[in-house]
């Protein structure tokens, strides 16, 4: 069998075409105020951060609807950085999203990590246990 008779793919390996990214970021940066730009470059980005996800497997954190959320404000307030003549802005808004996801896990092994010994049964009140976590983080800030 030659390789004149294989049949080409249709589908792409990607699962957003970059070319479409390109000019998506493209109209985006020139007319930001079009709902329709915000809403193609809004889906366009959640599919790369949910994509991202999957991909490089973070697991089944709680933190996940937050992470994927901070993707999308991450990429959105970056988007006007990306520069076409440097670089495609797939790769762009993917490492964009691979920090933020990072960020948020940081972020919240940080919190577990430092409140993991307290329990609010046994601090009383609700103004006993604000007392007792805010002395404590200005012990720990003041370090």
């Amino acid at each position: 069998m030659a390789k004149s008779d294989k049949k080409k793919s249709s589908k792409s390996k990607y699962y957003i075409d970059p070319n479409y990214l390109d000019n998506l970021v493209t109209d985006y940066q020139t007319n930001p105020e079009d709902q329709s730009n915000r809403q193609k470059m809004g889906d366009a980005i959640l599919l790369i951060a949910e994509n991202v996800w999957k991909i490089y497997d973070f697991g089944n954190s709680d933190q996940h609807d937050q992470a994927i959320s901070d993707c999308c404000y991450f990429c959105l307030r970056s988007v006007f950085k990306i520069d076409l003549q440097k670089g495609g802005s797939f790769s762009y808004l993917t490492q964009s999203c691979i920090f933020a996801i990072i960020q948020t896990l940081k972020k919240e092994y940080r919190y577990r990590k430092r409140f993991k010994f307290i329990d609010p049964e046994h601090l009383g009140d609700k103004f006993e246990a604000q007392k007792f976590l805010t002395k404590d983080l200005r012990e720990d800030y003041h370090d």
